[in-house]
């Protein structure tokens, strides 16, 4: 009798135990919608906004990607 391999998509795969680890690991990390309406709320008030408002995590790594990939 030949012994199956799980499959990738089945929840008995360690590499599907990892990925639920990362989502969960991940889902801790994101902003609140409060967070975000607040700022906005903020940015609707003033009366020169700014071209960018940093709210998250990650708002400051992906400013910065985006002018890596300008320059």
């Amino acid at each position: 009798m030949a012994l199956k391999s799980p499959s990738l998509l089945s929840e008995d795969s360690p590499a599907f135990e990892l990925l639920a680890r990362e989502q969960i690991e991940f889902d801790t990390h994101i902003t609140e919608p409060t967070e975000a309406a607040k700022l906005i709320a903020k940015v609707l008030e003033v009366k020169k906004p700014k071209v960018r408002y940093q709210i998250g995590d990650m708002s400051k790594m992906s400013a910065l990607l985006e002018k890596l990939l300008r320059s």
